[in-house]
């Protein structure tokens, strides 16, 4: 479950018959423009509006995201109330350790690199500064080179 109005979402065990209110949410396409301190602002694509919310409503997706990406926003009374990243994102590697030779004779396969949103995450040894990833959003790891 989750409370409209930015708190985590819970779990909890309900008794056969008990009832919920539900409330009606809507998709609609966003675009993440900038964070200022605690909140994020996205522009609504159909009428180019901006939206402000707050990080404790984003959660750790707040990590994946850069600026002039595309998101579906759920949103209810006109408010963000969570946002469905893309599967796979492309970043631009920043930072990348060289490749020391004999790295992946002693079981070295991955390195840490940082990315162009400062999101730090393991790639393989041959990943240089410069080139173009993927980041599975569900995961957090390396999803591949974009060609």
């Amino acid at each position: 479950l989750k409370s409209i109005g930015g708190d985590k979402g819970m779990e909890l065990t309900f008794k056969s018959g008990e009832t919920l209110d539900s409330v009606e949410v809507q998709n609609q396409n966003v675009q993440y423009l900038y964070k200022t301190g605690t909140v994020y602002s996205f522009m609504n694509q159909d009428n180019y509006e901006t939206i402000e919310v707050s990080e404790d409503v984003i959660g750790e997706e707040g990590k994946y995201l850069k600026e002039g990406l595309d998101v579906v926003a759920s949103m209810h009374e006109g408010q963000i109330v969570a946002i469905n990243l893309p599967k796979k994102i492309t970043y631009k590697v920043v930072t990348a350790p060289p490749a020391v030779k004999g790295d992946s004779s002693s079981g070295n396969v991955t390195k840490e690199i940082v990315l162009d949103n400062d999101l730090v995450i393991y790639a393989p040894i041959f990943i240089k500064e410069g080139e173009e990833i993927l980041v599975n959003t569900e995961t957090g790891e390396y999803g591949g080179r974009v060609v």
